[in-house]
């Protein structure tokens, strides 16, 4: 528990998260692949209320897409690129 909440000295019940995924990866240019993965986490919420009592109440909710591509530029030249987009609600 964090320093300075009434139940510092406690451990809180273990928490279950979820997590989905699902991916695409295709080829629509000879030599170049690319791949997207829409996902979404979901784990308990763990803060400190305003009693100063540090709880599990809730769960946050992790929604995001994996963007990949990579390609050869030249022979000797491969370019690989990553992003990822993500929000988060509680």
């Amino acid at each position: 528990m964090p320093f300075g909440t009434n139940n510092v000295n406690r451990i809180l019940d273990p928490g279950i998260s979820r997590q989905q995924e699902i991916g695409i990866k295709t080829t629509l240019i000879p030599g170049w692949q690319m791949t997207a993965a829409p996902f979404q986490i979901s784990k308990p919420l763990e803060y400190t209320n305003a009693t100063y009592d540090y709880v599990h109440n809730g769960d946050a909710v992790h929604c995001g897409l994996e963007l990949a591509a990579q390609g050869k530029l030249t022979r000797d030249l491969t370019l690989f690129d990553s992003n990822g987009l993500a929000g988060t609600s509680a």
